[in-house]
């Protein structure tokens, strides 16, 4: 199912042009979709189990090792697995890609985020706000109800960090 955005509003008195959409979105198409993380984990669940794909939990690779005939996984259970592809799905903090080698490349933007699902009382009517605020956006997001028909809709957050 698919919760339709059919109004919003920003507010910024000054707001240069940096990213534009002109053209790539026609009217009355869908400019984004919200989906609610418990909704896109469920169905990636559900299509990894119809296609025999194992989702692992609750234990930690110990090593791992890349051959011709794919991956051998060492689990700190000392657990051994063969799969043909390893997903570092660790977070942020990936011990999986640094095991990789992976690189990356990190800066700080002296700000922290918060995005979490409330219910609310009055119904938002499809409707996003976003706010650029002189310390970062504060946006809420319409969602579909809750199966008992309880509002909800996503908060994004973003505010300076001092420190």
């Amino acid at each position: 199912t698919e919760m339709i955005v059919t109004d919003s509003r920003t507010s910024d008195p000054v707001r240069p042009v940096f990213l534009t959409f002109d053209g790539e979105v026609a009217p009355g198409e869908a400019f984004a979709h919200m989906v609610a993380n418990r909704d896109l984990n469920g169905a990636l669940r559900r299509r990894a189990e119809k296609l025999g794909i194992d989702i692992i939990e609750g234990v930690a690779v110990s090593a791992f090792d890349v051959n011709g005939a794919g991956i051998t996984v060492h689990l700190a259970d000392g657990a051994t697995l063969k799969a043909r592809l390893l997903v570092a799905a660790d977070g942020v903090s990936s011990k999986l890609r640094d095991m990789a080698g992976i690189k990356t490349v990190k800066w700080e933007y002296g700000q922290s985020g918060i995005v979490c699902t409330v219910a609310h009382e009055r119904p938002h009517n499809g409707r996003a706000e976003e706010h650029f605020l002189p310390a970062g956006p504060f946006a809420t997001l319409p969602l579909k109800p809750d199966k008992d028909g309880t509002n909800r809709s996503s908060i994004v957050w973003v505010d300076q960090f001092f420190g």
